[in-house]
């Protein structure tokens, strides 16, 4: 099974329709999510298996599409900053797949981290979370900054192990946001991420 999941920062230009129907073509995701498309779902494009949580005006909003080849899918639970699903395989072991905007303000973070819990959600203990998470809980992910929130790192950090989780890695760059022109102003970050249970 192939899964995408992009934060595309708008999903109302021609620019971002040839990228997705490309990203569609070449990899063929059986479910590709797209996060903060700063439009309505109004917008969103004619297909039968699509979840929607909306934008917040220009923040926010989950868009999640997905082809039924001998899968289903279950939503558990829709929330402002993430949508809980399980996976319905025709043949073989459901699991929980979910999918996650943190917002970019640490107290709605706070909330997200509060209500995405296996004690708070109906989550069995095979699942993946992937997304962006919008924090950090390790210094090192972090580059060009002159300050660092040990606090707000370990409320994320502390997530990650109450619920058991592990990271999944990745291949090519250790920051998967940045911002800056010069080498004196580029500030880089490891915002997005998979995390699965051992189970899963």
């Amino acid at each position: 099974m192939i899964v995408i999941s992009w934060n595309c920062q708008g999903a109302a230009s021609p620019t971002f329709r040839r990228a997705f129907l490309e990203y569609k073509r070449l990899f063929k995701p059986d479910i590709f999510c797209i996060m903060e498309p700063r439009v309505s779902g109004t917008h969103a494009y004619a297909i039968d298996n699509l979840i929607r949580v909306e934008s917040l005006g220009f923040s926010g909003g989950i868009w999640i599409f997905w082809t039924e080849n001998n899968f289903s899918i279950q939503i558990i639970e829709s929330h402002p900053q993430f949508v809980a699903c399980k996976v319905l395989p025709v043949s073989g072991v459901s699991w929980n797949l979910c999918f996650i905007y943190a917002s970019p303000y640490s107290p709605c973070r706070r909330i997200l981290l509060t209500d995405l819990k296996l004690d708070s959600v109906d989550l069995s203990d095979e699942w993946m979370a992937l997304g962006d998470f919008n924090c950090v809980p390790f210094q090192y992910e972090l580059q060009g900054y002159s300050t660092f929130n040990i606090s707000r790192a370990k409320l994320f950090s502390d997530w990650i192990f109450d619920n058991g989780l592990l990271d999944m890695g990745f291949e090519g760059s250790t920051s998967t946001w940045s911002r800056g022109l010069s080498s004196h102003s580029l500030q880089r970050d490891r915002l997005d991420r998979a995390l699965y249970s051992p189970n899963w």
